[in-house]
């Protein structure tokens, strides 16, 4: 629950070695005395295992243990240390005690601070440390992409400057985001490297095979503004040596004309060669071809226009030339260590061009092979993981296993459909809602009891005899889903008379799709003839719906129904339909409570019942669409909402800030939530939101949050505090038990503006206050492999690259080392949380 709030998450780090290595498998290597710990985590980036056993106790740790001592060694390289304390002989020791709790976590320090902690499952191979601490290294210099935008802002900064290379990796940890970080390490002052773990590559290339990983050069140095990066994939095997002779060969010119003094940059790189063969006249052709199609493969073959006119015995043995078969006419010769194809006879460009794709498709698949063969060795001669340390990075899907065996999951009342039923089921009813499904997902596998009962509390609610929510199970009937466009599980789609209306976009749970079935099923705006169906809204009879359910709802009145406001309240109410419910009627029709409203009409007034601080607020502004849509869409909250992890989604969307009250729920805190209130009424919907958490004892959220930030859990009064995400701060209010309206304003105001000041710190105790960034489900390359992760086994060092190459006119150290600490403190998530939102787990 507390990381739910606390939104750090990933790597902020690097690492240290000691060197007591015990060469018995059931000690912990690189072990250091208690008393080496200052010195370990006095480096400039250290890694800490706190060891609270006398070695490893199962096969993870074993695994973990070894993995972890080669990786320090390898690490070392990069300037990064790792150590494993051991806490087992001191276990009373000021630096070890609480550690039992973290003893599934190794601790990152940079210049003895503490600055994260990553989860043991997260290092699960070789592979899987070596990524995620270069990823801490790098963490400025290779930002991890969420959306197609962000993408789109460094190409555009990047042209004139510098090319982009771009890599889209299945996971952190997996063996080919290793070599792509040691390639970024080495190269990253010559290209902008980016990263990417979503299913997607953004569409900068729709050859690419979805769900593979991958990398593009993005040639953003030669562009125009306003022009697109040229993108150039990269079409070899993922490892290190192949991304070092792409990255090389694309600083190379790939096509040159053969002469006595030409280079032979080309045969030391290993490039695939492509040579155009033909007499004299031919050599114009063959330019023409070339600076058509030379630059799409940049770093992956070589082009070298041969003119048999001028070729001399000399040049004949320095490029080997006599190994080509005899070429009358126009040929083409694709060579590649043992590969060696010809195209005689002539050829267009587009027949070059298909035989260059199978060519380099050939050199992959040669490349897979091997590469498949020497990770196969290494797999051969190590223990797999156990079942529970295989799924243990997926809470959900372990807690729907464990359930399955304890019982059967019931989701018999929920009708499943076909190809056949659903068109039929979907048209029988106004509003029908269909959840797709795959039976192999962990979360659709949790969710269907809920749904199901949502679907009984629906047609208990309506009166149907029917169940308004459907199945289909996609595994099953692809067809259909592949007909609705779905692509994600689990979606929820609503129809109604065979149209779909909406996709679902909100937590699955009870309260929130019940909620939205409802207002779905609801007309959009109700409209209220008399007093009395007026008088019945506001006593909340009507609609006679549980109050969980309506937390909130807009009435509009206008003096006649064909008025230009009415029309657009309409209008606005039913583009809000499902998230909103709404009522219009007259003035005549109003109950008296209202009619401290009617002195002006046309009026719009959203009521709150249970908001204690504001029941209800008045429209004040004009009346158009946008300014209709944003009052309807941000009074609808409560003026002082709580933050619990359900609603943090929703209050920290589009705001960088926020307030939070950690409310002790006693007179004192009581009062200050009163004042703070007004504060929140006074600013209106502006940014940030003022929100109040419960820290009433010690287990509550709020307490655990508090323990965060190293503050009392116990004080004269409650705390509060300013959080600003984008600059990592943090102000607490200094006036401590003293809360009034005006000193509360005074001291946000000064936050606000100043962004800084006596009462406010960079950093949280332990870690610094960074955005969540998605989980990563390993669980999906472990199975694509047989039950063994990619990599998860290797311990193979091989391959590495370990020197950056020195920026040219720079001081590295002094200016790369000035700049990093200045980027740290300035450190800004830039990628939003991209989640389904479907978090009822």
């Amino acid at each position: 629950m507390k990381n739910a709030v606390v939104l750090l998450v990933f790597l902020l780090f690097q690492t240290i070695i000691c060197t007591k290595h015990n060469p018995e498998s059931n000690s912990w290597k690189i072990e250091a005395d208690i008393d080496e710990l200052r010195t370990l985590i006095s480096q400039p980036y250290a890694a800490v295992f706190f060891a609270t056993t006398d070695g490893p106790q199962d096969a993870f740790e074993r695994k973990f243990n070894d993995n972890f001592g080669d990786a320090s060694t390898y690490l070392d390289d990069f300037g990064v240390k790792t150590g494993i304390v051991s806490c087992f002989q001191s276990p009373n020791h000021q630096d070890c005690v609480n550690k039992k709790d973290e003893s599934k976590q190794v601790h990152f320090y940079r210049n003895g601070r503490l600055l994260t902690d990553l989860p043991l499952d997260t290092m699960f191979s070789f592979d899987a440390i070596v990524a995620n601490i270069l990823h801490l290294v790098l963490l400025q210099e290779v930002p991890l992409l969420q959306t197609e935008a962000e993408l789109e802002k460094i190409t555009t900064q990047a042209i004139g400057k510098h090319d982009v290379i771009f890599g889209r990796m299945k996971a952190v940890g997996v063996p080919e985001d290793r070599a792509f970080t040691e390639a970024a390490f080495a190269y990253n002052h010559l290209f902008k490297f980016v990263m990417a773990t979503m299913n997607t590559n953004f569409g900068i290339d729709t050859n690419w095979a979805e769900g593979s990983n991958g990398v593009w050069l993005l040639k953003c140095k030669d562009a125009n503004q306003g022009e697109p990066c040229k993108v150039v994939p990269f079409v070899n095997t993922i490892n290190i040596e192949n991304l070092i002779i792409f990255i090389r060969g694309i600083q190379l010119p790939n096509t040159l004309e053969l002469s006595e003094s030409s280079s032979t940059d080309f045969l030391r790189l290993n490039l695939p060669i492509v040579y155009l063969s033909g007499t004299s006249k031919d050599v114009n052709y063959f330019r023409t071809i070339i600076n058509k199609m030379a630059w799409q493969y940049q770093g992956s073959l070589g082009f070298i226009l041969i003119d048999r006119d001028t070729v001399t015995a000399e040049m004949e043995a320095q490029w080997s030339l006599k190994d080509f078969p005899d070429c009358s006419s126009v040929c083409a010769f694709l060579r590649d260590e043992d590969l060696l194809e010809m195209i005689s006879d002539g050829f267009t460009e587009d027949e070059l061009r298909d035989a260059l794709s199978s060519f380099l498709g050939l050199v992959k698949s040669r490349n897979d092979e091997e590469w498949e063969a020497e990770e196969g060795e290494e797999y051969e001669t190590i223990e797999l993981y156990n079942t529970s340390q295989e799924t243990q990075d997926d809470p959900v899907e372990v807690a729907v296993f464990k359930l399955q065996l304890k019982r059967s999951l019931n989701h018999s009342a929920t009708e499943q459909l076909t190809d056949k039923t659903f068109p039929e089921s979907v048209a029988r009813s106004s509003v029908t809602f269909v959840l797709f499904t795959v039976k192999w997902s962990a979360v659709c596998l949790s969710f269907l009891e809920t749904y199901q009962s949502i679907g009984l509390r629906a047609m208990e609610l309506t009166g149907s005899t029917f169940n308004p929510l459907t199945r289909v199970e996609c595994s099953n009937w692809p067809d259909v889903c592949d007909l609705n466009n779905v692509s994600i599980y689990p979606t929820l789609k609503m129809y109604s008379g065979s149209v779909l209306i909406d996709t679902y976009q909100g937590r699955l749970d009870e309260t929130d799709v019940l909620r939205a079935y409802m207002l779905y099923s609801s007309p959009s705006p109700i409209r209220l003839t008399t007093e009395e169906e007026f008088s019945s809204v506001l006593d909340g009879s009507h609609p006679s719906w549980p109050q969980e359910l309506l937390p909130s709802y807009v009435i509009g009145v206008f003096p006649a129904k064909n008025t230009k406001e009415r029309s657009l309240f309409e209008e606005v109410t039913q583009e809000l339909r499902g998230a909103v419910l709404s009522f219009v009627s007259s003035p005549e029709s109003i109950d008296e409570r209202f009619e401290m409203f009617s002195q002006q009409s046309p009026f719009v007034v959203t009521v709150k019942p249970s908001d204690p601080h504001e029941p209800s607020i008045r429209f004040s502004g004009p009346f158009t669409r946008s300014g209709l849509i944003n009052f309807i869409s941000n009074s609808s909250e409560y003026i002082l909402p709580e933050l619990t992890p359900a609603s943090l989604p929703s209050l920290f969307h589009g705001s960088p800030s926020i307030v939070m009250l950690f409310h002790q729920r006693n007179p004192v805190s009581n009062h200050a939530e009163a004042e703070l209130a007004k504060v929140a009424k006074a600013r209106g919907y502006d940014s940030p939101p003022i929100t109040w958490i419960d820290a009433q004892d010690d287990g509550s959220l709020g307490s655990s949050i508090l323990r965060d930030y190293a503050l009392p859990l116990k004080s004269d009064g409650p705390h509060l505090l300013y959080l600003n995400r984008k600059l990592n701060t943090i102000c607490w209010y200094p006036h401590t038990p003293q809360y009034s309206e005006n000193m509360l304003t005074d001291w946000l105001q000064s936050v606000l503006i100043e962004g800084w000041g006596e009462s406010c710190a960079a950093a949280l105790r332990h870690r610094e206050w960074i955005e969540m960034v998605p989980g990563y489900d390993f669980l999906t390359y472990i199975r694509e492999d047989n039950g063994v992760a990619p990599g998860a086994m290797d311990g193979s060092i091989s391959g590495r690259v370990i020197n950056r190459q020195p920026v040219p006119d720079e001081d590295v150290t002094a200016v790369g080392m000035e700049d990093m600490e200045r980027k740290e403190e300035e450190m800004v998530t830039t990628a939003p949380v991209k989640s389904h939102l479907h978090s009822e787990l």
